[in-house]
């Protein structure tokens, strides 16, 4: 990059800041864990008992990128960028390095948190410009001097998840790959990560205050989550259980599955609509109920709990695991409508 193009962005970034903006926190996270990011999200990958961070990096500005490992003292610019309102921090994915800070870092080494406002992200402002979001794709379309380490990659993923127990070890323990040569490796390639964002953050224009804002919000609704009738939703699934035995067919699975017990939608809905209390007009209460019920499916189907079919012109639901088809559905209906 041109220093008249380094300055340009410096300035962009500070405008929108809307404050004069002295630095910038480049950070990323390594970490393992018995839970899989991908099948269980952000959120519960970042709670989950058995996450842990190995090792954080971080860079001020275009200064050194300095590594922080559970057990050591802070580093100041880690508690400077928390206190001080002028600093930002960056990260590519930003809200993954936020929940590590929020539910893994914050409750167990009394982390610092920067408010969101002062949070910026090179994946998002990557995607504003019309870039790959994935990092090392995006090094490259942007034909950065800095890349992505590959081979440590590949290193990472297989040390973030634990490894095969070996003779003499507890078979129930978490077992880990680590020796102190792969350690090493490992950090030098989380090191680097830091900086291609950092030189990422350097090229790309930051997002308008607007859609800064806009991602803000996305954030906090991420976060949020959104409140959901869990007792419902299982009512709905044991509503089903109890229907498949009574009026259950015996169907194949699409296209060539195997052949499961199944019952028509409308007849669970009929029977949920009969154990769901409303209020108003007769529209009215159909209207709650429709409601009720297609979200309490979607949410039952989303959790595995049920699985919906096309079959012809019937919409057929079955349960995810069928043996769970037993003689006291009923009464585990009775408990889930009472709670």
């Amino acid at each position: 990059m041109m220093p008249d193009t380094v300055e340009r962005n410096e300035i962009d970034h500070a405008a929108a800041a809307g404050s004069a903006v002295q630095h910038v926190l480049h950070r990323d996270y390594d970490t393992r864990s018995r839970a899989v990011l991908k099948i269980v999200g952000t959120h519960r990958y970042a709670c989950d008992p058995s996450t842990e961070v190995v090792f954080g990096a971080f860079a001020v500005d275009d200064g050194p990128v300095r590594v922080w490992r559970p057990g050591e003292p802070l580093l100041p610019e880690i508690i400077e960028a928390a206190r001080n309102t002028n600093w930002l921090v960056a990260a590519h994915n930003d809200p993954f390095d936020s929940a590590i800070e929020q539910y893994n870092l914050a409750p167990r080494f009394n982390w610092p948190l920067v408010p969101i406002e002062r949070h910026r992200c090179t994946m998002a402002m990557a995607l504003a410009a019309g870039l790959p979001a994935q990092l090392g794709m995006l090094a490259d379309a942007l034909n950065l001097a800095n890349r992505k380490d590959r081979s440590g990659e590949r290193l990472m993923h297989k040390m973030s998840k634990p490894r095969r127990v070996r003779k003499a070890e507890d078979p129930n323990g978490i077992h880990y790959f680590d020796d102190p040569a792969r350690l090493e490796r490992w950090q030098s390639y989380m090191c680097q990560d830091v900086e291609v964002e950092r030189e990422v953050y350097q090229e790309c224009s930051p997002l308008p205050p607007t859609e800064q804002l806009l991602w803000q919000l996305n954030c906090i609704i991420n976060e949020r989550g959104f409140l959901f009738d869990r007792a419902l939703a299982k009512a709905a699934k044991q509503i089903a259980a109890a229907a498949l035995k009574e009026q259950g067919v015996d169907l194949s699975v699409p296209p060539d599955g195997p052949v499961v017990r199944m019952v028509d939608q409308e007849i669970v809905r009929q029977q949920f609509y009969a154990c769901t209390p409303a209020e108003g007009t007769p529209a009215q209460k159909t209207e709650f109920r429709r409601k009720r019920f297609n979200r309490a499916v979607d949410w039952a189907e989303d959790q595995l709990l049920i699985a919906v079919h096309e079959i012809g012109l019937v919409t057929y639901l079955r349960l995810s695991r069928p043996e769970e088809t037993k003689e006291n559905a009923g009464s585990e209906l009775n408990e889930e409508l009472d709670d």
